[in-house]
């Protein structure tokens, strides 16, 4: 979408309309929607019962989601950093997790204690107090989780915001996008926290926090997920869903006192349980058969690039971070299918890895040339070894059209 001639021809009260519903647009995809349990977990574990002060929370959390939105967003576009590449960093996703982790140990009791009745009073003061910033800051942590997503819309705002080179129109170009993005969780955020204002007798909540507890540890697992050995990406997800579900169902006995809650808690329980033995399924498949096509990824270097070209075969390059969930969904669903693989056999194809080199693009000699935007970016060289520009590719795009694409090449 050309924002320039959008603005120009319907000015700026449907721009900005117009991002705020992409926005809104953006919660499908694979980087955004896993915060929606995130989100419920936080607001149901700490929500106190009264609607309008879990509204004031969640809207907090949602400014604090727009403002680490805007700020990355503007920093890219000024400075042609990628969006989303914070996460590139095993420090910066050390403190989430550890925030993550804490706020799950927390729901889990471990920090709770026997003092007296004035203390415990003045810690629920303390506690009251720090709801509002706790909110807003697990806001722009959120926002940081989120940041690695970008489509189309983005990269076209991101080439925008540059262009005009104004910081302020910027910074409330992507404060309204988030906005948009958030909208959702604010009406889940207040949804979860009222959910405490319900008449609960027996102790079934206690068991919910329980739940609320293992989800935000089990996001902190999966936050770590890139920086862990190929194997150990599919054993410790199974293994934690099994465990925290055997322990949820047949373990904790909070909320055994209904027989009907009791029943829900064993089959979730069993649930779970197939869940891991799902997502454990990729260690027991068998490798493609010999006469199935796959392809033959090559790192990039001038060298293969200058032979292609005197070869005349064109050439696939596929931009990709380990914190880029697109980029996975990508290899995953469109590079793995066989009828893909066999249409790309002509190329010569390469894969770039800018999990350690999305802060420095200008220093990378196979990024610099191609002025990336954002992740993933697939780009297509024709026999004369220039890129055919109308053909780039800069969100997941599923197997059918990778296909229609490919031979769009010469």
């Amino acid at each position: 979408m050309d924002l320039e001639v959008l603005l120009t021809q319907k000015g700026w009260f449907l721009t900005f309309g117009t991002v705020f519903l992409w926005g809104l647009a953006m919660n499908v995809t694979p980087c955004v929607y896993p915060m929606i349990p995130i989100t419920v977990s936080y607001f149901g574990g700490m929500g106190s019962g009264r609607p309008a002060r879990t509204f004031l929370m969640a809207l907090l959390f949602v400014i604090g989601l727009a403002i680490t939105y805007s700020v990355l967003g503007v920093t890219a576009a000024m400075t042609g950093r990628l969006f989303g590449a914070t996460l590139a960093n095993p420090w910066v996703v050390g403190f989430v997790s550890l925030v993550m982790v804490a706020m799950g140990l927390s729901l889990l009791g471990l920090f709770q204690m026997t003092v007296s009745s004035g203390i415990l009073s003045r810690i629920q003061e303390i506690r009251d107090r720090a709801g509002w910033l706790g909110a807003l800051f697990f806001g722009l942590v959120a926002g940081i989780v989120m940041a690695p997503c970008v489509g189309p819309f983005i990269v076209s705002l991101l080439a925008f915001v540059a262009t005009r080179q104004d910081p302020v129109m910027g910074f409330w170009m992507f404060f309204t996008l988030a906005f948009g993005m958030g909208l959702p969780y604010l009406v889940l955020g207040t949804f979860a926290g009222a959910v405490k204002a319900m008449p609960r007798p027996g102790s079934w909540m206690l068991w919910l926090e329980r739940f609320f507890g293992l989800v935000l540890i089990g996001f902190a697992l999966w936050l770590w997920m890139p920086f862990v050995p190929a194997p150990w990406k599919i054993v410790v997800p199974a293994v934690y869903v099994a465990l925290a579900g055997l322990w949820l169902g047949f373990r904790e006995a909070s909320g055994n006192e209904r027989a009907g809650f009791k029943a829900f808690k064993r089959a979730l329980g069993v649930v779970a349980v197939l869940l891991a033995a799902w997502l454990a399924l990729p260690l027991m498949a068998s490798p493609p058969p010999p006469g199935n096509a796959t392809i033959q990824w090559q790192a990039w270097s001038p060298e293969l690039l200058a032979k292609a070209k005197a070869e005349g075969r064109p050439v696939i390059i596929d931009f990709y971070a380990d914190w880029c969930a697109a980029c996975k969904e990508l290899d995953h669903k469109t590079w793995s299918d066989p009828k893909v693989a066999e249409a790309a056999q002509r190329f010569l194809a390469v894969k770039v890895d800018l999990t350690k080199d999305a802060d420095h693009l200008d220093a990378v000699p196979s990024a610099k040339p191609y002025d990336l935007v954002g992740l993933p970016t697939v780009i297509f060289l024709g026999p004369d070894g220039k890129e055919i520009k109308d053909l780039r590719l800069e969100d997941f795009t599923p197997p059918d059209r990778m296909i229609a694409r490919l031979a769009e090449v010469p």
